[in-house]
């Protein structure tokens, strides 16, 4: 997805959407267009990964307020508010900077295709037929860094596209993936073993289609379709940053409550029934001179993960820093257990080392930022 902004230009505030403007358009197959991406009546696709090239200032990273995908005029699918540190993208002459979500060249920041064996429960954006891709990008206010966009930027995707009935069959049952009676096994397990007591292990077992073979028309109801129905699973992917200072030796929590944070999508707290499970397998930090810890905290916990942050200990490194030349991070770092809320209340919370942290304002004043990479679980409520 190309975004001309050195054509038409992107306001402070503002946000653009390929297939509106003659500068924002797609790009591949040796075509491009300014129209929305529409796949043909007979094919499918689904989307491993997502990198971001550019926008630049000189070398700063300019800051996005989030990019997202819109497939077939829905974006409710995909909860992904990913900033510009977030999806970085890898060049033959730089070394990887996400060496953990790629394979070989591939980037699977979104999770290995459903199509090439991948886990179902990775819930890769799933387009079907004579469906439309578009993607949109905004830039946040000058007050919280934001600046005009007069620079190219680029969304790179990582697609799996198969054309044909007979084909896409083919390649799941050779994956692993469709059964000898035509479905698709969408089957998972959720659960915490630090809360066993409380919420056993809960395994649910779920085909597409349940009752005949599967058909193109089914594609878009696996995980990561716009049709998918209860129970399901989804990609979780999104940062929290400081809209206050933080208050000195105390931990400063990423909600909208006194404006701590000034977007929903930036919460980084959460409050979740038995119906309802969050897993946050990565996460990774812009960290802060004034920052020192990270804590995974979850209701009723004795004791809560916590990690160094501070620049020079960071155990927790975002993939990307805000300047072109700063060294790759390799992050997001994979967590040694994955951290869950599940039927209880948990939140992600940061600490100074005693002087404030202070907040995202006016470049290059910047605060601390908190990138987290999960799924989201939703079952279905008892009748």
């Amino acid at each position: 997805m190309v975004f001309g902004f050195d054509t038409t230009n992107l306001a402070v505030g503002s946000s653009a959407k390929t297939g509106g403007d003659a500068a924002y358009l797609w790009e591949a197959f040796g075509q491009r267009s300014a129209q929305a991406f529409t796949l043909d009546n007979d094919s499918i696709m689904e989307i491993e990964g997502m990198e971001f090239i550019g926008p630049y200032s000189g070398t700063y990273r300019q800051k996005i307020k989030y990019a997202k995908l819109i497939i077939d005029g829905n974006d409710a699918a995909q909860k992904v508010f990913g900033s510009e540190l977030m999806f970085p993208a890898r060049f033959g002459n730089q070394p990887n900077p996400m060496e953990g979500m790629y394979e070989g060249s591939v980037c699977m920041n979104f999770g290995k295709g459903l199509i090439v064996g991948g886990d179902p429960t990775n819930a890769t954006p799933k387009i079907g037929p004579g469906q439309t891709l578009e993607a949109e990008v905004a830039i946040p206010s000058t007050a919280l860094g934001g600046e005009a966009l007069s620079q190219p930027m680029r969304l790179r995707l990582h697609v799996i596209m198969v054309k044909g009935a007979s084909k896409v069959n083919e390649l799941l049952r050779k994956a692993g993936r469709m059964d000898t009676a035509g479905k698709i096994d969408q089957s998972f397990t959720i659960g915490d073993l630090e809360n066993t007591e409380e919420m056993p292990e809960m395994s649910i077992t779920k085909s597409i289609p349940e009752s005949r073979a599967f058909t193109l028309a089914d594609w878009t109801a696996l995980y990561g379709g716009n049709d998918v129905a209860k129970p399901f699973v989804e990609n979780y992917i999104r940062f929290g940053q400081n809209n206050k200072d933080t208050t000195p030796g105390e931990w400063f929590q990423f909600t909208q409550e006194g404006l701590n944070v000034n977007d929903a999508n930036q919460v980084l707290k959460w409050t979740l029934d038995q119906y309802s499970a969050l897993k946050v397998s990565h996460i990774g930090v812009l960290s802060h001179d004034n920052a020192k810890y990270l804590r995974l905290e979850k209701s009723g916990q004795a004791y809560m993960p916590t990690y160094r942050i501070d620049p020079n200990m960071n155990m927790l490194p975002m993939p990307q820093g805000i300047y072109t030349t700063d060294e790759r991070m390799y992050g997001p770092a994979k967590l040694g257990r994955s951290y869950w809320i599940w039927n209880t209340s948990g939140q992600i919370t940061v600490k100074d080392n005693n002087t404030a942290i202070p907040a995202w304002a006016t470049k290059p004043t910047r605060g601390v930022q908190v990138g987290i990479w999960g799924k989201m679980f939703s079952l279905e409520r008892s009748a």
